[in-house]
């Protein structure tokens, strides 16, 4: 099931798949099938099936408000410091489950 929306004024669909962690990774793509930007990151601490690493920072600042605002996940539920981030963790929100199992 495809998702499509727009994010920072581009057309983008969110391809859904999994770090060499088993994490869920959120990639958008734009209308050509371009790599727009990676929406998560993969970290080394236990996230349980059904959460995600937002990347909220650098070329990606806003991405947790966009993606809380889409419905796509809910308010983080706690963060983890990597290196000289913090990095949120947060539920998969229940309307958009369907994207990830």
């Amino acid at each position: 099931m495809a998702y499509e929306t727009t994010y920072k004024g581009e057309k983008v669909t969110l391809e859904i798949g999994r770090y060499i962690t088993g994490q869920h990774a959120i990639q958008l793509v734009d209308e050509t099938g371009i790599p727009y930007t990676v929406a998560t990151v993969a970290i080394s601490e236990h996230l349980d099936m059904n959460e995600v690493a937002i990347k909220n920072y650098s070329e990606n600042e806003g991405m947790l408000d966009w993606m809380m605002k889409e419905e796509i996940v809910g308010a983080p539920i706690r963060h983890v410091n990597s290196g000289f981030v913090t990095i949120p963790i947060c539920p998969i929100h229940e309307d958009a489950i369907t994207l990830f199992f």
